[in-house]
C-alpha cells in the first residue's frame, strides 16, 4: 500500500498547530507497518542525538557574566561610598544610586554564578529576569547621574554656588565620571546578557521538543481532490437543472 509522508515546518503551520517541533503526517494504515516503525525509531534517535550534541549549557559564558556583574557592583558601591564621604560637596546621586544599583548588580551576579554551577534552565531564567530588571534601573541611573554631573560641572565653572557644592575638586569630577561610565557599561552588559540568555533558552526549548506524528484515515491531498470533484459535479448538476427549467419556460410560452 502506498504511504504518504509530509513534513510541515513552515511558520504558518507551526503557528496554526501551536507546536514548535516538526510535524509528520502519515496514513493510519502505517501504524503497524514495519517500515514505519523503523522510521519512528530513526526519528527518536535523531532527536536524542540533536538534544545531546546541539544544546550545551553555556557554563563559561554565564559564569563570566556573573563575575562581571559582581565586579561592577562592588566598584559602584565603593565609588558611591567614596563620593558620599567627601564633605561639603554636591553629589549628583543624592539617593545613593551607586549603592543600591551596585547591590542589585552584585545579587544578579551571584544568581548567574549559581545558575552556571547548577546548569539549570530554571535558574537561568531567574538570571535573565534579574538582568532585565537591572537593565531598566541602570538606564534610569545613567540619565540621573549624567544630569547631576552636568549640573555639578556648570556650578564649578560659574563659581557662584561654592556655598552649596563646596570647593570643586578634580577627584570628585573623576569619580562621578567613572560612576556614569560604569552605569553605561552595566546597561550595555545587561542588554547583551539578556539577549544571550533568551537565545539560549529558545534553543533549548526547540531542541527538546520531540517530533509530532499525526495519523489520518484518508490522504489529505486526495480528500481535497475529492471535495473539488464533488463541488464541480454539483455545479454541473445545478447548471443542467437551470437549463432544463429555462427550456420548459420557453416551451410553455
Amino acid at each position: 500500500m502506498q504511504t504518504y509522508e509530509l513534513l510541515a515546518e513552515t511558520p504558518n503551520n507551526e503557528k496554526m498547530m501551536d507546536f514548535p517541533g516538526r510535524i509528520y503526517l502519515r496514513a493510519e494504515d502505517d501504524i503497524h507497518s514495519a517500515e514505519h516503525q523503523t522510521m519512528l525509531k530513526k526519528w527518536i534517535v535523531e532527536f536524542e542525538r540533536l538534544s545531546r550534541q546541539s544544546f550545551i549549557f553555556p557554563v563559561r559564558h554565564i559564569r563570566t557574566f556573573g563575575y562581571l556583574f559582581v565586579v561592577i557592583g562592588l566598584l559602584l558601591m565603593i565609588i558611591q561610598i567614596t563620593l558620599s564621604s567627601i564633605q561639603n560637596v554636591y553629589i549628583p546621586s543624592l539617593l545613593g544610586s551607586g549603592i543600591w544599583i551596585g547591590l542589585l548588580s552584585l545579587a544578579s551576579g551571584v544568581v548567574g554564578i549559581y545558575a552556571a554551577q547548577q546548569k539549570s534552565s530554571r535558574h537561568l531564567l531567574d538570571f535573565m529576569v534579574m538582568t532585565t530588571v537591572l537593565n531598566i534601573f541602570s538606564a534610569m541611573v545613567v540619565i540621573l547621574n549624567t544630569i547631576g554631573l552636568e549640573m555639578y560641572s556648570r556650578f564649578c565653572a560659574s563659581g557662584k554656588a561654592n556655598e552649596w557644592i563646596g570647593e570643586c575638586g578634580q577627584a570628585t569630577i573623576i569619580l562621578q565620571s567613572i560612576l556614569v561610565f560604569l552605569n553605561v557599561l552595566l546597561f550595555l552588559l545587561t542588554a547583551f546578557c539578556g539577549g544571550f540568555i533568551g537565545r539560549t533558552l529558545d534553543t533549548s526549548f526547540q531542541l527538546r521538543t520531540p517530533p509530532l506524528v499525526i495519523y489520518y484515515s484518508q490522504n489529505p491531498i486526495e480528500q481535497v481532490i475529492q471535495s473539488e470533484e464533488q463541488r464541480t459535479y454539483k455545479n454541473i448538476d445545478t447548471t443542467s437543472e437551470n437549463r432544463s427549467y429555462q427550456r420548459g419556460d420557453i416551451a410553455s410560452e
